[in-house]
């Protein structure tokens, strides 16, 4: 079974059109309108993109998304996926609900604590994106030593 059609909403879900899918909630209305875009694609609740060849890569779901103060939904999933990658890192943590831009937090490892800031956070101009490094940083020391923002 093939799908007719795939295609990706403005917020980046990727939407689908295919004989398969379901025609709706059963005595449910409200919730088959919700599942449905207005051309009657199925809202799949994944994020995702698709490349040149036309592969399909799924990158968060819909539910993970917060909004921020600007009215922007971001995904956190690709930004702590960036984070995450450097050596250091320990875990990641992005937030921003109702915040201006994400905030990432990013724990580092006890073997990165010799390193300073400055060289920790000098990758951060490598990414594409703008909103994928953050400008706020924490002003407590303690919280500093421990975390790379």
């Amino acid at each position: 079974m093939s799908f007719e059609v795939c295609k990706l909403s403005d917020d980046g879900e990727i939407l689908v059109k295919s004989p398969a899918n379901m025609l709706g909630y059963y005595k449910d209305a409200e919730k088959t309108a919700e599942s449905f875009d207005e051309d009657g694609f199925l809202k799949t609740g994944d994020m995702g993109t698709m490349d040149a060849d036309g592969y399909w890569f799924i990158t968060g779901c819909v539910k993970d998304l917060f909004k921020t103060s600007k009215g922007k939904y971001i995904s956190p999933v690709p930004i702590e996926q960036l984070l995450g990658n450097h050596a250091s890192t320990e875990s990641v943590c992005v937030v921003g609900n109702n915040m201006t831009s994400p905030l990432g937090i990013v724990m580092i490892s006890e073997k990165a604590w010799r390193i300073s800031m400055k060289t920790l956070s000098k990758n951060r101009h490598e990414y594409r994106a703008s909103w994928i490094y953050c400008t706020t940083l924490i002003k407590n020391l303690r919280v500093m030593n421990n975390c790379l923002i």
